[in-house]
């Protein structure tokens, strides 16, 4: 039986009010959901009573369609962006679930194949989360800056992510924020853009035996901690740089990957030929200023808090003394 249609302004409120009589289900997408599942506790999102969806979004029913298992539209599996596109640094921000600040880095979201997002808490202290787990290929959390305690399954007690942190969340991991610093920010890369976020109130974390190896969906849990992580010389495009993988490759056999480079140019800095011929590379400027040099000769300065999906080809690069930026990459 389909579930009735409830529309409304508002989906936080209108949640609030039909909790007391049904159980959340699902919400889709998180960083602006435009509907939610309700039904009985424990029921399957199929079996779902009502759908609340937020008037004037036409995307409601895509959303109840994955929510319910179906896939996300993508136009185009293998559109890595036939431009330059960039976000910058104080661009407007919505509200997301449960109460986060999101801005969205990549408008149009390369035809819903991956969304990159600043999520932000600005007052910090308890966040109204719950056990959760999302329906994604591939979903990273890097920590900007302040600190936010989060807990997984099988990860053993709860744990502090501080600035230049790192974890991957493979899918369908159970997971809870539980607490964040005044501040804090966290650079969310997930594919596709649009995935179902399924509360999980029968698992209580931490909980069960630690399995630090576990494998879900063919992927491993990462956590890279910046204060001990090594740098390394930098190679191809990041040669002249510094680099500190963040163990993303090794967690997903190649798939993804991620680092974060730092220049060590003085002054102005060098530019250095780059290329890439991946399927995407997503960068977010950590610190200082980076510079990149067009094939056409045009130039695009990038500062701290702009982030950038930069199309295959070949292009030059500089980066101020200590410039940092975290690059993403779909192999």
């Amino acid at each position: 039986m389909a579930p009735l249609i409830l529309h409304c302004e508002s989906l936080t409120p209108a949640l609030s009010e039909l909790q007391s009589s049904y159980s959340l289900l699902s919400i889709c997408p998180a960083d602006a959901p435009v509907a939610a599942l309700l039904g009985t506790k424990g029921a399957s999102p199929d079996d779902a009573r009502v759908a609340l969806v937020v008037n004037g979004e036409n995307r409601w029913e895509e959303a109840i369609r994955v929510m319910q298992g179906g896939d996300a539209v993508v136009l185009d599996a293998n559109d890595n962006g036939a431009e330059w596109i960039v976000n910058r640094s104080g661009d407007e921000s919505g509200e997301g679930r449960a109460g986060m600040r999101y801005r969205d880095l990549i408008p149009g979201r390369l035809g819903g194949r991956v969304v990159a997002s600043l999520i932000s808490i600005p007052d910090g202290g308890p966040v109204a989360d719950y056990v959760h787990h999302h329906r994604i290929d591939f979903q990273m959390i890097f920590c900007r800056s302040g600190s936010v305690r989060v807990v997984y399954e099988s990860q053993g007690p709860p744990f502090d992510l501080h600035a230049g942190d790192c974890v991957i969340q493979p899918p369908h991991i159970r997971h809870r924020v539980l607490e964040a610093s005044k501040g804090l920010e966290v650079v969310e890369i997930a594919s596709p853009a649009v995935h179902a976020t399924y509360p999980d109130p029968g698992m209580e974390l931490p909980g069960g035996a630690d399995d630090p190896g576990r494998s879900w969906g063919g992927q491993t849990f990462v956590r890279h901690i910046a204060e001990s992580a090594e740098w390394q010389e930098g190679r191809g495009r990041w040669t002249g740089w510094e680099e500190r993988d963040l163990g993303i490759g090794l967690a997903t056999g190649g798939t993804y990957k991620a680092s974060v480079a730092r220049s060590k140019d003085v002054g102005e800095g060098q530019w250095r030929a780059a290329t890439h011929g991946s399927d995407l590379i997503f960068w977010f400027v950590l610190d200082g200023q980076v510079e990149i040099q067009k094939g056409d000769g045009s130039v695009l300065v990038l500062l701290n808090g702009d982030s950038l999906v930069v199309p295959k080809g070949e292009f030059s690069l500089r980066g101020s003394m200590g410039a940092q930026l975290l690059e993403v990459e779909f192999a």
